[in-house]
């Protein structure tokens, strides 16, 4: 007659563990643009630099709305971890090879043709930017298989809505 209350206190302490965990700010990446696991949210301190690691709220357009699910930002789609590989005043170069910034190609980020489900993906049109201040491109370069600005191209620094510090991670 016990065990069953057992399970239920159990759970009970679950629950509030990850409500505690969640109110503090720690998300779970269950995606394969960063690696798996336990990241803590932190408040986002200007200037924000090449190499942070970033959660941002993107709007949502047809190709957001199909690779980004639903969340708490203010478009109803989830946020996204990803890091920032260049900021205003950078030159971002876009092809077939890969992005580069500042002349040096990024790792991973040539844009595929197709998604793991074999449908078409469309790259932000090739070409070279000047990055806006107040904008700021996102790479993984932890994975190929990212969706980042490859696809959707520069983002405004107020879509940033907090920094990704990770706390128990994976790959």
């Amino acid at each position: 007659m016990r065990s069953p209350w057992i399970a239920v206190g159990c759970m009970a302490v679950v629950i509030g563990a990850l409500t505690a965990a969640v109110a503090v700010g720690v998300r779970y990446n269950a995606t394969e643009s960063m690696p798996r696991g336990f990241w803590l949210e932190k408040p986002v301190i200007q200037p924000l630099q090449r190499g942070d690691t970033v959660a941002v709220c993107l709007p949502v357009t047809e190709m957001n709305r199909h690779y980004i699910g639903e969340g708490n930002c203010p478009s109803g789609l989830e946020p996204i971890l990803k890091t920032i590989g260049a900021i205003a005043d950078d030159t971002v170069e876009l092809s077939a090879d890969g992005a580069r910034v500042n002349g040096v190609l990024l790792l991973n980020t040539a844009p595929l043709l197709r998604d793991s489900s074999g449908r078409d993906l469309m790259a932000w049109p090739f070409g070279t930017y000047l990055v806006k201040e107040g904008d700021v491109f996102l790479f993984s370069t932890y994975t190929a298989k990212s969706y980042d600005s490859r696809y959707f191209g520069p983002v405004s620094t107020i879509a940033v809505i907090a920094r990704g510090v990770p706390i128990l991670v994976w790959k």
